[in-house]
């Protein structure tokens, strides 16, 4: 989906993308919530952002790395925490700490399988 897609529907809904917000901007925002949480390695958030890596010897070595399961449980957190925000604000920290003993365990459970 590019980002005139989401740039559409939210002009559609009645907001200026050049005054209120765009769809970068959501892109934006889930990369620092993530990045916030300290629950996710920095190079699963980047991948599952589709952002390439810039270390050309890194991403000689990583560049076939998927990090699906991580990017499962993110993508589970992420949709967690925006329903978490429609009752009452919690930053990415506190829901982290709210959340982080479950990611933990399922971490450890995918290491032992």
């Amino acid at each position: 989906m590019s980002e005139n897609t989401g740039n559409a529907a939210l002009r559609t809904m009645g907001y200026d993308t050049k005054v209120n917000i765009c769809g970068h901007g959501f892109r934006a925002m889930a990369c620092s919530a993530l990045v916030e949480s300290g629950l996710w390695s920095e190079t699963a958030i980047e991948r599952q952002m589709s952002h390439k890596e810039r270390n050309n010897v890194r991403a000689a070595y990583t560049h076939k790395a998927e990090f699906l399961e991580e990017r499962r449980m993110i993508m589970t957190w992420w949709s967690r925490f925006l329903e978490a925000n429609r009752e009452d604000h919690v930053t990415p920290h506190e829901f982290a700490k709210q959340t982080g003993e479950n990611v933990t365990r399922l971490r450890s459970a995918k290491r032992t399988e």
